[in-house]
């Protein structure tokens, strides 16, 4: 699968996160419903079969609750903060609002975290924390369900993504390209502390993706994409749950205001 698609195309992404821009809550449900309906509506949906041949699990264990639901089911803020041993308020990363790009400094929730080349290499540590963490046989996983990657003017995007957590925060996950047919391993890490999560695709350094834990419990949420040299760019997460398995959204009211 060539990802450059997405993140390897210059004109998409800039220096420092000059691009970076608000997403009002209004906008992020519209364009979600947009992706949503295209999707079920003669897009790639093709029933719990297309979960079963697309995203089985690569990795050792099994997930909370059995397979019945298993990946395909979007896990909301309580259920996944509780699982992962995060008891603190969810921290909202909605980048251009909570996570600000100014001059050369990140903020998060106000506070300076570091540099623009500072806050990527974190998220590159982090990604590489959880690929290199080692898991047992029978360990057990807590799915965030299936999404749609997707640009902000995209509304039949073709690239798709599972993720998952143990309770220790490793991430685990699924790539799936449905022009090329072709799937790619997804690894990374949850830092408790700042409820920030990092992953990779196929074992690379690069492209480094990043979201909130609580935005990953969203229908839909804004993420970012550190690339090569310094460019960030911003892309979209839409859950693309199985409705004809019941497992349905995560959790609606977690999304009635940004961050929650």
């Amino acid at each position: 699968m060539n990802l450059s698609r997405y993140a390897g195309r210059g004109d998409l992404g800039a220096i420092g996160g000059a691009n970076i821009r608000p997403y009002s809550l209004n906008t992020l449900n519209r364009n979600g419903d947009a992706v949503r309906g295209n999707f079920y509506n003669g897009g790639y949906y093709g029933g719990a079969g297309w979960y079963n041949n697309h995203f089985r699990p690569w990795w050792p264990g099994g997930f909370v609750g059995g397979a019945g639901l298993g990946f395909m089911a979007g896990a909301a803020w309580g259920t996944t903060s509780n699982y992962v041993g995060v008891n603190a308020v969810p921290i909202p990363y909605n980048y251009g609002t909570t996570v600000v790009y100014q001059d050369d400094t990140v903020y998060v929730q106000g506070e300076p975290v570091g540099t623009s080349q500072e806050y990527a290499q974190q998220a590159t540590d982090l990604a590489a924390q959880g690929e290199k963490a080692p898991i047992a046989k029978d360990e057990q996983w807590q799915s965030l369900g299936v999404y749609a990657l997707t640009r902000s003017d995209e509304k039949n995007p073709s690239n798709f993504i599972n993720l998952a957590l143990n309770k220790d925060g490793v991430v685990r996950g699924t790539y799936y390209n449905a022009v090329t047919d072709s799937n790619l391993k997804v690894s990374g890490q949850l830092d408790k502390k700042t409820q920030r999560v990092a992953w990779t695709v196929d074992g690379k350094k690069n492209p480094v993706y990043e979201a909130g834990l609580n935005n990953l419990t969203q229908d839909q949420t804004t993420i970012l994409v550190h690339q090569n040299g310094g460019k960030v760019e911003q892309m979209m997460l839409v859950r693309v749950n199985d409705p004809e398995s019941g497992s349905g959204s995560g959790n609606q009211a977690d999304n009635a205001t940004p961050g929650k």
